[in-house]
C-alpha cells in the first residue's frame, strides 16, 4: 500500500496498517476488499483521491482491474 505524502510515496506494508479479505484460489482472484483505517491517512479528509490497481505477484502477471477506469487493463487477445 502505498499514500501520496506531500512529495514522495510512503510505502505501508497493508497487513500492518489495513485489513483485507479476499475470494479466490487456483482459477484466480475473485473479488477483493481492502478497508484502510481514517487514522492511517491522517485523519478523515474533506476529499479523498483514490487511484486503485491490482496486479499479480509473479513473472507475466498482468494488472486485473482498475480504479478508475483504465483501458490500458482491459482484456485483450493475448490474456
Amino acid at each position: 500500500m502505498a499514500i501520496w505524502k506531500n512529495v514522495t510515496w510512503e510505502y505501508l506494508k497493508l497487513d500492518k496498517y489495513a485489513f483485507y479479505a479476499y475470494a479466490g484460489g487456483d482459477n484466480g482472484l475473485q473479488t477483493l476488499e481492502i478497508a484502510i483505517p481514517w487514522k492511517v491517512l491522517g485523519e478523515k479528509p474533506e476529499k479523498l483521491y483514490i487511484v486503485a490497481y491490482i496486479t499479480g505477484q509473479g513473472v507475466r502477471d498482468s494488472a486485473a482491474d482498475a480504479l478508475p477506469d483504465q483501458p490500458t487493463v482491459h482484456d485483450s487477445d493475448n490474456e
